[in-house]
């Protein structure tokens, strides 16, 4: 293989990891946090995700102590990084590729899990909606019969 296979390698799984994110960043109705970031180290420069001021940025991808969007239109800059950080040792950028698809997995599920949440929280606030409108209907029931 060539280098230019490497990078085309990583590239493709870091946008399987773009699409993950897309789905974990959804907004859920009603509003569900973010999951509690799990570090996920592609080499031993590349972390996802990016901590700024001590909360998780899950669109970016700590590269040192600085950051890099890990999908920009063929962001062709970061998987190269990622090769030239590997030596461009197959062993290591599988190794890389496999972390990077971690992640992309672990956002997916946590995107799964804030859906199933909000829609428990939908579930659980039908049962008060229906002890409102049943109060609401006493309310109007006793003013009737107060009016005869």
């Amino acid at each position: 293989m060539k280098r230019e296979d490497y990078v085309a390698t990583v590239k493709k799984y870091l946008k399987c990891l773009h699409e993950a994110y897309k789905q974990l960043s959804a907004t859920t109705t009603p509003p569900v946090s973010m999951p509690r970031a799990r570090k996920f180290w592609f080499t031993p420069r590349h972390c996802y995700p990016y901590f700024e001021n001590e909360q998780p940025c899950f669109d970016r991808v700590a590269v040192g102590k600085s950051c890099d969007w890990f999908y920009e239109q063929g962001n062709k800059g970061l998987a190269e990084d990622i090769c030239k950080a590997c030596n461009w040792q197959p062993r290591k950028i599988l190794r890389a590729v496999r972390r990077i698809a971690a992640a992309a997995e672990w956002c997916r599920k946590r995107a799964e899990g804030r859906k199933r949440h909000a829609e428990e929280i939908l579930r659980q606030q039908s049962r008060w909606e229906r002890e409102l409108r049943n109060q609401r209907t006493l309310d109007v029931m006793a003013r009737l019969g107060g009016q005869a």
